[in-house]
């Protein structure tokens, strides 16, 4: 799926790091680590998704 793909990309292009991976339920898990600000912009990104998703919300953490 094309979504995994453009999270690595957007990740490195806001300097973070971590991966992402597909489970077996078809949902995606991620985990990025960098400044806190970068981070805030990837959940956020992330909650749009790409042009040719349709990203559903769903849980997620932090942790300091």
């Amino acid at each position: 799926m094309f979504y995994r793909d453009w999270t690595v990309e957007t990740a490195a292009a806001l300097g973070l790091a971590g991966w992402v991976r597909n489970l077996p339920d078809g949902t995606i898990e991620a985990h990025v680590e960098g400044p806190q600000a970068a981070v805030d912009r990837m959940i956020a990104a992330m909650h749009d998704g790409p042009a040719r998703a349709a990203p559903e919300p769903r849980a997620e953490s932090a942790s300091a």
